[in-house]
C-alpha cells in the first residue's frame, strides 16, 4: 500500500478545498494570526476530514512535504517564499 501524501495548499475556495480534500492524503493548510485570506485553515469552512489540518505559517518551512498544491498565482509567485 502506498503511503498518504503530506501536501500543503491555501484555503482559497472552500467548495473547491472540499473536494480537493476528499483525496485522502494528508492535507496541511497554513494559518496565521487574524486568518486573513488565504490563511483561514480549517475553521469556518466545510472540511470534515481528519487528515486535514492547521499548520502555523511560520511552521510550514519545518514540514516534511511531498507536494505543494498552487490555488492562486499569489501562493506561487509570494506566498510559498513568505512562509
Amino acid at each position: 500500500m502506498v503511503r498518504p501524501l503530506k501536501i500543503l495548499t491555501w484555503t482559497i475556495h472552500g467548495g473547491y478545498l472540499n473536494v480537493l480534500t476528499h483525496v485522502p492524503h494528508e492535507w496541511y493548510l497554513p494559518v496565521k494570526p487574524g486568518r486573513p485570506p488565504g490563511y483561514g485553515g480549517v475553521s469556518g469552512s466545510l472540511l470534515k476530514q481528519d487528515y486535514v489540518r492547521d499548520v502555523p505559517a511560520e511552521a510550514v518551512r519545518h514540514l516534511d512535504l511531498d507536494a505543494i498544491v498552487f490555488q492562486h498565482p499569489q501562493n506561487y509567485h509570494d506566498d510559498q517564499f513568505e512562509i
